[in-house]
């Protein structure tokens, strides 16, 4: 998860430098909605015994990480970001995407 995010931001603030700031600061705040969405939804999961949730909690909860997650990746998609990495282009949407799945590795402590 540290190392998406140590990728993540330099490249986003060169893309702001060198070519557009709007770009660059669309991508990142969509990666971070990505992140946030999948990071509360996984540790909503992993607190559910420690805080006595019910399934229609966890369904609100997935329903508000699904819209941010959504969000993030339409406003990755109207930016039209990519990436090159080791000569390779990435596309913008599947960047945030890896930021969702990297934010799935939440620890328990981290969660409550």
């Amino acid at each position: 998860m540290l190392i998406f995010w140590l990728i993540t931001i330099p490249v986003c603030i060169q893309t702001m430098y060198r070519s557009s700031f709007t770009v660059g600061a669309s991508a990142l705040a969509a990666c971070a909605l990505c992140y946030i969405g999948a990071y509360g939804f996984m540790g909503s999961l992993l607190a559910r015994r420690e805080k006595d949730d019910r399934a229609f909690d966890r369904v609100a909860i997935g329903a508000v990480a699904l819209v941010v997650m959504a969000a993030g990746s339409v406003l990755m998609i109207w930016s039209g970001f990519w990436m090159p990495l080791f000569d390779v282009e990435i596309g913008g949407v599947v960047w945030a995407l890896l930021g969702a799945i990297s934010a799935v590795v939440v620890r328990k402590a981290d969660a409550i």
